[in-house]
């Protein structure tokens, strides 16, 4: 979950540990009148981050709350480690995010309260797994937990259904305009991203060669196959990014109408949010990046995707 946390923020747990405490006793007393759930943030993966948070949201918007709880306050708080820091800005905007060195421990002790529960109830009565599964029991601590990680796939294909909540501010998009007629589009051209998925990526961002194995790697694409799409598609009058954070190659294809973005001067956090934004469709392997589109609701084309099983969308926007 949280992959890393400074000696400081460990620290800080400790300290505030009573007060999550405080806080979990407060949860439960106030549950008849209305429910708090906590939740976090996956955001340390760019895979995780965005793509879940719309998921959610799509089902928050359409679920139909009924019944005593229909009250309900999400609270939530972003993991230890991110992946892009214009995420957490985003997030902000449109939730109620707490210090997770607060809240982290409120969530680990309504988990470990689940778990005991679910321990208690399965020593003590008649185990009936066809009634867990059909939901017919019901953990009471459950209902005070969002698993954003249950968010993965769009399994009533919503996305299709709810717009996005994700926005810009007016100077946010004239800032990503102006970084775009840097890089080289103006705002009368129409663009295309693609990602391709390397190692480079997990060796520099989780610092962990070793976890480099095969059950990664064969979720890799070589960027040099995607050159006769780039350049049929400025064939057809766009231009072409190529689009990533830490890459093990670079494109030899590339020209003025073909911009290999993520080794550029240019690259930064704002911008691999922006650019999904303001494109019109983009394509490319299994690469955490390929989810932001999908977020903006944007057509996506997947190409060397491996394995199938993974392939978790039902838009008749993705192909």
């Amino acid at each position: 979950m949280l992959k890393k946390i400074s000696n400081l923020n460990n620290w800080l747990i400790l300290i505030l540990s009573p007060l999550s405490f405080l806080i979990v006793l407060s949860v439960l007393i106030i549950r008849p009148l209305f429910i708090v759930r906590f939740g976090e943030f996956l955001i340390y993966r760019f895979g995780h981050s965005l793509k879940n948070v719309e998921i959610y949201s799509a089902n928050k918007k359409l679920e139909k709350s009924t019944g005593f709880f229909s009250k309900k306050i999400d609270i939530f708080f972003f993991s230890a480690k991110v992946s892009n820091e214009f995420i957490k800005t985003i997030c902000k905007r449109h939730f109620l995010v707490m210090p997770f060195q607060l809240i982290y421990s409120v969530f680990v002790i309504l988990n470990w309260l689940s778990i005991l529960s679910n321990f208690i109830f399965i020593r003590n009565y008649t185990f009936d797994l066809k009634n867990v599964l059909d939901k017919t029991y019901n953990n009471f601590f459950d209902k005070h937990i969002i698993l954003i990680s249950d968010y993965d796939y769009d399994q009533n294909n919503l996305l299709d259904e709810t717009k996005s909540i994700l926005n810009f501010t007016k100077e946010e998009i004239e800032k990503g305009d102006s970084l775009l007629e840097k890089l080289g589009i103006s705002k009368r051209e129409k663009f295309v991203c693609f990602a391709t998925r390397d190692n480079a990526y997990m060796k520099e961002y989780l610092n962990d060669p070793n976890q480099v194995t095969s059950d990664w790697t064969l979720r890799n694409s070589d960027v040099e196959t995607y050159k006769l799409a780039a350049e049929e598609l400025v064939k057809l009058g766009y231009k072409v990014i190529r689009v990533g954070k830490y890459t093990e190659k670079k494109i030899t294809f590339g020209n003025s109408n073909i911009i290999d973005y993520a080794n550029s001067d240019y690259a930064s956090d704002f911008l691999d949010i922006y650019l999904p934004y303001k494109c019109e469709f983009a394509f490319g392997d299994s690469s955490g990046w390929s989810v932001m589109p999908i977020a903006f609701r944007k057509h996506f084309a997947f190409t060397n995707w491996a394995p199938y099983d993974t392939l978790h969308y039902y838009s008749k926007k993705n192909t």
